[in-house]
């Protein structure tokens, strides 16, 4: 008997012999086994009805001895003559015989819709399963199903003119011994979305929800954006998460493989880099060994992963997973089960969708154990509640054993995988464009001190302009775009023209206007050019704030009169000129005049004084000659011989000789 619950009132129904009732599994053994011949002589019937069944939960598993519940939602009418069957199918081998329709293995009689109708609306399906051959009339309540696996379950309500509604799911039987269950290894990857998909709140729901286990968290493009606006949410994730494993990669979508053939792999890393930042700012710690990409690796793409410190690369391509070797060392790659992750995708049919999956493990359990990675992108359309399913068949103890991505990594096979040889983007023709863009870039970074246009402003451009979403046309244009934001950027300082100098002494310090129209500190080199005059700032850079600043610098003058000195202003890796203009010097004051007209002065003072000196003594020596001839003729009668003066020699007739 089908034993059907509504509250806590069980409804037991007795077997129907028109009906074809059936307890027992084994078609050839059991004599009450319904067979498909005992449907296809019934002709077919319009209902008079209209309504829909949808699967809002289920058991995830049954034990050989254990009950089987399902919970339906009905929109149709609830009328006494409408009645609910189910119908057990025949256990199934592969995957490809899901929505096949095997032999019936049992079908239980149909009850009265309103017996199995719950409060909520709901309707309530109870089926008791039991591993043995019946031995007692009680046991015929239970549904025998001998051996573990998955069997399909149909479920119907029908009225008197036929079926109304029907809906399919799956039963996975456990073997008897729980030693016998081989546990699949299986890791999810819960993506957050900035548009469709997962938002942060869903993923933290879902992590409060299952807090033991092993989850990774991977952040795609504009979700770090996202949780830097939004601090709260950013706190949150970081609670929600614990030790479990959050990975995040570029900030906008690129391929690494394109880039490196270009030569420009550090963009790849500065992508990765500035998200990194922005997530440990807020708190949260990303992995620093995995990333996730989706486009295919080239060699060379794998190569710049690699010596970027990536070990582990989480790609979607559906390409199997592996090791690839570099020079640099292996990359890991996980592969996402691509075909598994798209069966959650449907959101009106969540539950029923999560519960194939489960079915497919469990097939895949009983003859391959090979680790199954479900998530990344193409879990962005799946609904919450049919991932909720998933993460609730992983801790029912079942077939599955959830891991950690670090796990998956270390249990999958290591086989060697082959790179594309060529990356999914081609960006060859725009390589040059993003070198001159690259190198303006880094000029603004020494220019800009603060304030609006920031450099990262740029980068992202460039970054968004080489996204994998743009074609070939208009990746170009955004290039160049971005290289015309830069040049405005650039042209925001100006040197005020007309300014006139007049230099009274050798060295003075002067005014320079200089005006910054941007709305952040500027950084500029000046250089001063000259031929008669020599400016001590020559080659510093200066701070300049928004609007008009006067800077004093020191000049000197090597030259009398009208000198133009040209003034320049430059970015401070000297790379780029930003204004220009020429200035008139006005020099009245001759270095080394002072010390020339000094010089001459005491020239002429010293020769004055030699000549002066001269002078004195001509005019002393001729008054002592003309006082000697004024003397000299009287002298004999003055003296005699005897009284002869000392040098002076006296001859016997009187004269005298100066000797």
């Amino acid at each position: 008997m089908l034993a059907l619950t509504v509250g806590v009132l069980t409804v037991v129904t007795a077997p129907s012999v028109a009906g074809g009732q059936t307890d027992d599994t084994d078609t050839t053994t059991d004599s009450d086994t319904t067979t498909d011949s005992d449907t296809t002589t019934e002709p077919p019937v319009t209902p008079l009805r209209a309504g829909a069944l949808t699967l809002l939960d289920q058991s995830h598993y049954v034990a050989a001895d254990g009950d089987f519940v399902a919970i339906l939602g009905w929109n149709g009418p609830v009328d006494p003559d409408l009645t609910v069957t189910v119908t057990i199918r025949g256990k199934v081998s592969s995957e490809s015989q899901l929505a096949a329709d095997t032999a019936v293995l049992n079908r239980r009689p149909a009850v009265p819709l309103i017996t199995v109708r719950q409060p909520d609306g709901s309707l309530r399906v109870d089926l008791a399963v039991r591993s043995f051959s019946q031995t007692s009339d009680d046991d015929r309540e239970r549904v025998l199903i001998p051996d573990p696996g998955v069997y399909p379950v149909v479920i119907e309500v029908r009225d008197s003119g036929g079926t109304v509604a029907s809906i399919r799911t799956y039963l996975v039987r456990l073997p008897t011994e729980t030693a016998e269950i081989d546990l699949l290894p299986i890791s999810t990857i819960l993506p957050v979305s900035s548009a469709d998909g997962l938002s942060v709140t869903d993923v933290v729901t879902l992590l409060d929800r299952h807090p033991t286990l092993p989850i990774t968290v991977m952040l795609e493009t504009g979700v770090v954006s996202e949780l830097l606006d939004d601090p709260a949410a950013a706190d949150a994730l970081r609670v929600a998460l614990a030790e479990r494993t959050l990975i995040v990669g570029s900030t906008l979508d690129l391929d690494p493989s394109a880039l490196a053939e270009i030569g420009q792999g550090q963009l790849f890393q500065e992508s990765v880099r500035s998200s990194r930042e922005v997530l440990q700012d807020l708190g949260l710690d990303p992995s620093e060994s995995t990333l996730p990409i989706e486009p295919p690796l080239t060699e060379e793409g794998a190569q710049l992963l690699r010596s970027l410190g990536f070990t582990t690369v989480l790609t979607s391509d559906g390409g199997p997973s592996g090791l690839i070797d570099t020079p640099a060392g292996a990359v890991r790659v996980a592969g996402i089960d691509e075909e598994l992750t798209s069966l959650l995708a449907s959101r009106t049919e969540a539950v029923s969708a999560a519960h194939s999956l489960i079915a497919r493990l469990a097939l895949r359990a009983e003859t391959d154990i090979t680790p199954v990675l479900i998530g990344g992108p193409s879990l962005r359309q799946a609904s919450l509640a049919s991932i909720d399913v998933l993460l609730n068949a992983q801790e029912g103890g079942g077939l599955l054993a959830p891991n950690s991505l670090a796990d998956f990594s270390r249990l999958s096979p290591p086989l060697a995988i082959r790179t594309v040889e060529n990356p999914a983007q081609d960006l060859a023709p725009v390589a040059d464009l993003v070198a001159e863009s690259l190198g303006l870039i880094d000029s603004y970074r020494t220019f800009h001190a603060s304030g609006t246009s920031a450099p990262d402003v740029f980068v992202n451009g460039l970054f968004a302009a080489l996204g994998r979403d743009r074609n070939p046309t208009d990746r170009e244009l955004a290039i160049r775009q971005v290289d015309n934001q830069l040049q405005a950027s650039f042209d925001v300082i100006r040197i005020r023209e007309g300014q006139s100098m007049t230099l009274t002494a050798r060295r003075l310090v002067v005014p320079l206007s200089i005006e910054n129209v941007s709305s952040g500190d500027r950084l500029v080199q000046l250089r001063f050019t000259a031929d008669k005059v020599v400016v001590e700032e020559d080659g510093q850079t200066f701070l300049i704030p928004p609007g008009l600043t006067t800077l004093d610098i020191t000049v000197e003058a090597r030259a009398l009169g009208l000198s133009p000195l040209q003034v320049e202003a430059f970015t401070p890796d000297g790379s780029r000129s930003l204004a220009a203009t020429r200035l008139q010097i006005r020099s009245t004051a001759v270095p080394g005049l002072g010390l020339l007209l000094s010089g001459a002065a005491l020239a002429f003072l010293i020769s004055w004084w030699i000549i002066s000196i001269g002078r004195t003594r001509a005019l002393k020596h001729d008054a002592a000659r003309a006082a000697h001839a004024d003397i000299e003729p009287t002298l004999p009668e003055r003296l005699d011989v005897g009284d002869a003066a000392v040098g002076v020699n006296v001859d016997a007739d009187g004269t005298s000789q100066t000797i």
